[in-house]
């Protein structure tokens, strides 16, 4: 029973992560050019709309995103926080979206997301992979062995 209620709060959880996508989204979308009062351009609609597919595969894959905002350069960013690591994914008005991670111990890294790249799980958990470093998984796997070597003292 355990079980079954902790998938059905991680769907509650996912549902309410796309609602909030699209609450956000659509705000964007009224922007209008100036909102920072910086002169940055306000999201196109092509921004807000590939922000939106790559915000719902992420969440449907059950990465949800720790924020999405209009970027200064023109068009959306959904950004990702994630043991120590930041990572966002910008949808640029000119079309283009760009993935950049940062962490402390690294140089920023930078690549190109192509439209089809975010067709199906395998992809996704690849990109979700390379964002935020390794799939939570192998992570939280990789803290129980560390707590457990220190519990016995090594």
């Amino acid at each position: 029973a355990m079980i079954a209620s902790r998938e059905g709060s991680e769907y509650v959880r996912r549902k309410i992560a796309l609602i909030e996508l699209e609450n956000r989204l659509s705000r964007m979308a009224a922007l209008r050019s100036n909102w920072d009062t910086y002169g940055s351009e306000a999201p196109s609609g092509e921004a807000v709309a590939a922000a939106a597919a790559i915000g719902k595969a992420f969440i449907n894959f059950g990465l949800i995103p720790d924020a999405v905002s209009p970027s200064a350069e023109g068009g959306v960013a959904i950004c990702f926080l994630r043991n120590q690591k930041y990572a966002d994914i910008e949808c640029f008005n000119s079309g283009e979206t760009l993935a950049v991670r940062y962490s402390s111990n690294e140089n920023p890294k930078a690549w190109v997301v192509q439209p089809n790249d975010l067709a199906g799980d395998a992809n996704i958990e690849r990109r979700g992979a390379l964002i935020i470093g390794r799939t939570h998984r192998g992570n939280d796997e990789r803290s129980a062995n560390e707590r457990r070597a220190r519990a016995r003292g090594r």
